[in-house]
């Protein structure tokens, strides 16, 4: 009868197998690790890059609508002898579409932190005083907005950015004016704001978008107010 050697392993060769699989093993926690941190940022990213765009596409929406003037004011257009009651106040004949730096950010020349504007909201055709009026500016990080305004140096200004998750680090309105057609005392704006944010947790995520939009609704009022966007 031959006996079959069923020889053992030896210690150092135990060893030996531990070691490669301890190895293996944290070199496939460290590809899981990886790909985990790099879901995360992309998510992270994700996220900053949603919250910014809503941001500029809700800004964008509302001031193209600037000076608007429903089918029951002061129009057509093309008459000169015809104005744009949202242009100026009558009450203290105050530029409803002005600009200003409030945060004192490190603008360019002719950029700001700070832009209030008035649209004919119901469509009416009149200036309902400060139900119309509406305002975006940057500050404490964040953006802000506020109804009711004619003056970027007024309080109430209320956060719309979520200051949870992101932090905004720029926003800068830059106004450039085109004449039209000086006979009608029509003038076009067009404005390209820029926004930057981070987010709150990690400043090495950052994003910077920006949008140029034209507002065509304004007509000057005979004493040029309409000039505001040089």
């Amino acid at each position: 009868m031959q006996l079959t050697n069923n020889r053992a392993y030896t210690l150092p060769e135990l060893l030996i197998s531990l070691s490669l699989g301890l190895i293996i093993s944290a070199a496939a926690l460290q590809l899981l690790i990886a790909i985990s941190q790099t879901d995360l940022s992309r998510s992270q990213s994700s996220h900053l890059d949603h919250e910014l765009n809503a941001l500029l596409s809700q800004m964008v929406r509302e001031i193209r609508r600037t000076a608007y003037i429903g089918e029951n004011g002061l129009m057509p257009l093309f008459d000169s002898r015809q104005w744009n009651p949202f242009i100026s106040n009558d009450q203290d004949n105050a530029l409803m579409l002005a600009f200003a730096d409030i945060d004192n950010s490190d603008h360019d020349p002719g950029t700001y932190d700070c832009m209030v504007f008035a649209y004919d909201s119901n469509g009416n055709g009149i200036d309902d005083g400060s139900n119309e009026r509406f305002g975006y500016r940057f500050s404490e990080n964040a953006v802000k907005i506020r109804s009711g305004s004619i003056s970027c140096a007024q309080s109430g200004w209320i956060k719309i950015s979520d200051d949870q998750s992101i932090r905004i680090t720029r926003l800068s309105f830059r106004p450039v004016a085109q004449a039209i057609d000086p006979d009608r005392h029509l003038l076009r704006c067009r404005i390209t704001i820029l926004l930057q944010g981070e987010l709150s947790n990690d400043a090495s995520i950052q994003l910077q978008l920006s949008q140029t939009l034209t507002i065509a609704n304004l007509i000057a009022d005979p004493s040029g107010k309409a000039a505001v966007c040089r």
